[in-house]
């Protein structure tokens, strides 16, 4: 049975209905009790210019999309990408339930080329990832496409988290992130969800040179098998690690 919860970050009120995707019913009771991205949530309201748009890619069940379109004022815009078709329909109706009307959801892939892709999983788990030889398939954009299509300006924050997919990602967007002034950026990595860790290691350090004050020794604290978090800004990288 569903239930909906009421959550309250920095000033920013959401709802969420638990029952429409996998371990929802625990993430609520985890954004309650600020056991769930919290560190997410403060540096989204942070550094967000409060009039710019907001561009999450992987939204999942969409709360922090949720979150910044709360915090979002003026004209901004945010823009919640998720391929999975199970966790987008809970996502969009976690957003029929709230009262903001500036949120634009997409039912695509974001990668390093235009075309299809296929899921490997249809769960709607936040690990179901793209890249599969079959599945289920759906449209893929790159980033550079996506933002074109939509007539996107003022980009003011981007949340990446693809489950291994921004090994791709990052080499392909990052001559445009410079071009838009380097907006900052949350970035999920997981590495364990890729074969090629070197390759996968190479290209964030690649990346995170044109933010400026990356070391090696950040890349180094980021390898292993679990999942890290990078909060991304012009001069400026902080980093958390996990190990599950």
């Amino acid at each position: 049975m569903s239930k909906i919860y009421e959550i309250e970050k920095y000033d920013v009120r959401f709802k969420i209905e638990s029952g429409k995707a996998l371990h929802d019913d625990e993430l609520c009771n985890r954004l309650i009790t600020k056991n769930w991205e919290e560190k997410t949530f403060a540096f989204i309201k942070e550094v967000m210019p409060k009039d710019s748009s907001y561009i999450d890619i992987g939204a999942w069940i969409g709360t922090t999309a949720l979150f910044a379109a709360g915090a979002i004022t003026g004209n901004g815009i945010c823009y919640a990408i998720e391929p999975n078709k199970k966790s987008f329909s809970a996502m969009s109706e976690n957003f029929i339930l709230n009262t903001y009307k500036n949120i634009s959801a997409h039912n695509i892939a974001i990668s390093n080329y235009d075309g299809v892709t296929y899921f490997s999983d249809e769960m709607g788990s936040p690990e179901s990832k793209i890249g599969a030889s079959s599945g289920i398939e759906v449209t893929c954009n790159r980033l550079q496409t996506f933002i074109e299509l939509n007539s996107i300006c003022n980009i003011g924050f981007i949340k990446l988290d693809t489950e291994g997919s921004e090994m791709d990602i990052l080499p392909d967007i990052k001559n445009f992130i410079k071009e838009i002034g380097l907006p900052p950026m949350h970035i999920s990595l997981h590495p364990r969800d890729v074969a090629d860790k070197d390759r996968f290691f190479d290209s964030v350090f690649d990346f995170l040179q044109i933010y400026g004050s990356v070391k090696k020794d950040d890349i180094d604290l980021i390898k292993g098998n679990g999942l890290s978090e990078l909060r991304v800004q012009k001069n400026s990288i902080k980093t958390n690690v996990y190990d599950n």
